[in-house]
This record gives C-alpha cells, sequence and structure tokens, in this order.
C-alpha cells in the first residue's frame, strides 16, 4: 500500500510539473497616457432680416419676403429648423383670413414641410450658410377688420449636431 501511494504521489508532483511547463507564457505591457481628446461647438447664427417692402403695409392678396441670412460658426456640422410665429394685432383668429407663412425657401430651394429644415458644414466646410426667404401672405380675402393692424414675425433657428 506504500508503494501505491508514493507511485501516486510521485505521478502527481510529475504531472504538476509537467503543466506548468506546458502553460508557461511571456508576456509584455504598453500604456499609452499621453491622449487627449476635445468637444467640437455647435453654433448657428442668423444675420439681420431684410424685407422686399415695409412688412406692415400689405393688402388683400399680397405676398412679402423676409430674408435671414444664417451662418454655422462652429466647429461641427448641423442640422436645423425654421420655425415661424406670427403675432400682433393684424393676427384676429380667423384661420382663414390670417396674415400667414405661405412658404419657406432655403437656398433657392421651397421647404414643402413646416417647420423647414436643412443642414450647414463646419464653418470653413463647403456649406457653412443659407439664405432663409419667409414669404408671408395676407388671404385675398382678408377684409376691412385687418385694416391698420400690425404683425410681428417671430424666426427660430434650432441647431443639432449631425
Amino acid at each position: 500500500m506504500k508503494k501505491i501511494v508514493l507511485s501516486l504521489l510521485t505521478i502527481a508532483v510529475v504531472a504538476a510539473l509537467a503543466a506548468g511547463a506546458t502553460f508557461a507564457v511571456f508576456t509584455s505591457t504598453a500604456t499609452n497616457p499621453n491622449n487627449t481628446f476635445g468637444t467640437g461647438t455647435l453654433t448657428i447664427k442668423e444675420g439681420t432680416a431684410t424685407a422686399e417692402a415695409n412688412i406692415s403695409n400689405m393688402k388683400p392678396g399680397e405676398t412679402k419676403i423676409v430674408k435671414i441670412p444664417v451662418n454655422s460658426t462652429g466647429t461641427l456640422p448641423l442640422n436645423y429648423t425654421v420655425e415661424t410665429t406670427l403675432t400682433g394685432t393684424i393676427m384676429l383668429g380667423q384661420a382663414a383670413n390670417d396674415p400667414r407663412v405661405s412658404a419657406v425657401w432655403i437656398d433657392n430651394v421651397h421647404k414643402t414641410s413646416l417647420p423647414a429644415t436643412d443642414s450647414l458644414s463646419a464653418a470653413g466646410g463647403t456649406d457653412p450658410s443659407d439664405l432663409v426667404e419667409i414669404h408671408i401672405t395676407l388671404p385675398s380675402a382678408a377684409d376691412n377688420a385687418y385694416q391698420g393692424k400690425t404683425g410681428n414675425l417671430s424666426v427660430t433657428f434650432n441647431a443639432t449636431q449631425q
């Protein structure tokens, strides 16, 4: 029985040594700690609006155009929406007769759905600016109640990164 235990012990020691020698590997590690990163900027700016004519002097059936240059001045390309709101004493709550934004054009492209959307490259890119044209129409059915009234067009440009 002693011989069997001694034989088993010898086999176990030889197996352990063989296993250790079989699984030995070389290793190496490299570290690169000096990597820096930063965030870009997303900035949209609108220029001064210009109108073809005095917007407060509209007559029924007439459309006036407000032109607003829009620029990307950040380091990231962006997508943007153009949202418009008309307010003032000219807005009488008569849906068929109140003035309305009848069209939005961006760089000579008619945007058929509102809010209008487009994109700009980063500043210095291939397309960092657009010309937005907002058409305001006083319907032909507007009656005497609209005489002498004034309105205000508010335009909001909302930008998101591409």
